[in-house]
């Protein structure tokens, strides 16, 4: 068994059918390239295993940066996109590989996943420790009457450049550029809205979809004043006429008042500390744990 990184140019079309074949059919070399090359965050860290020039195992690591208003940063790397052929399961490659690529990677502060429930206990036999009870996936009724400030909301221009948010916060966060947003929500099933207030560009990206056959708004990601958080959940919903909304419980989206709300779950996370330490600050959103990344 022979472990190397992975070539990005040579390597990608045979990972993708390996995965194609082992993980996830509708796996494409589009996506391994959004994610993994194209990140604004860098290019992600990755190893493959190879027997008789075969690839039959890859480990990625996706840089996945948190920062907050003032220019601090943890530096960040996410397991993604793990995958080991069928012939050769219970060999103990996924553990190596994992490993492996650790090694190459020595500027970072903090590992971040979303295992399934496969992996997830591997994980934990790795050392790595589960986010309990902070986060939870939330859906409520939001009201239609407007008590607070009228936002303007418009399209955001994606031909400009803001190398930085408005953040008001001192939360570590993933949303804070326009590049960032860019990237991460170029689907066109995601919908992005700006509002300016006192000069500041404020986002909230969202998409629409039936939960359980109801139209529901799904928040994704908010960047900006967290402060009027909740007047831009109301004018989203307006302007939508959908007053269902469902989201991932965290420090910036709790100032959202619901006039009725449930919860929905435990978002399952795992972190193993490197540089850091993993505290309040670090604010993770529904965007950050979709299935699509």
């Amino acid at each position: 068994m022979e472990y190397r990184s992975l070539n990005f140019e040579d390597d990608i079309n045979e990972v993708v059918l390996l995965i194609n074949d082992n993980l996830d059919p509708l796996y494409t070399k589009e996506l391994i390239l959004w994610k993994h090359l194209h990140n604004p965050f860098g290019k992600s860290i990755a190893m493959v295993a190879v027997i008789d020039a075969k690839i039959v195992g890859v480990v990625f690591y996706m840089r996945y940066n948190f920062e907050n208003n003032k220019g601090k940063i943890v530096k960040t790397i996410r397991p993604l996109d793990v995958c080991t052929a069928s012939s050769q399961r219970g060999k103990g490659i996924f553990k190596i590989l994992l490993q492996k690529c650790l090694e190459t990677a020595k500027d970072y502060d903090l590992l971040f996943s979303t295992p399934n429930k496969n992996s997830y206990p591997e994980f934990i036999k790795l050392g790595w420790s589960a986010l309990k009870d902070q986060y939870y996936f939330k859906v409520g009724i939001i009201s239609p009457l407007n008590f607070g400030r009228s936002l303007k909301l418009s399209e955001v221009d994606l031909s400009i450049n803001v190398s930085r948010s408005q953040n008001n916060h001192n939360y570590l966060v993933t949303a804070n550029s326009l590049e960032f947003i860019k990237w991460r929500y170029k689907d066109s099933d995601y919908n992005i809205k700006q509002f300016i207030i006192d000069g500041s560009m404020n986002m909230i990206v969202y998409r629409v979809e039936k939960l359980k056959g109801i139209k529901t708004i799904i928040l994704c990601d908010y960047m900006g004043d967290e402060t009027i958080i909740n007047e831009a959940v109301k004018s989203i919903s307006r302007l939508e006429n959908i007053f269902v909304l469902y989201c991932l419980n965290n420090s910036i989206t709790k100032n959202i008042k619901f006039i009725w709300s449930k919860k929905q779950g435990d978002a399952i996370m795992i972190y193993k500390e490197n540089n850091c330490n993993f505290n309040d600050n670090i604010s993770i959103s529904l965007g950050d744990i979709e299935a699509r990344l």
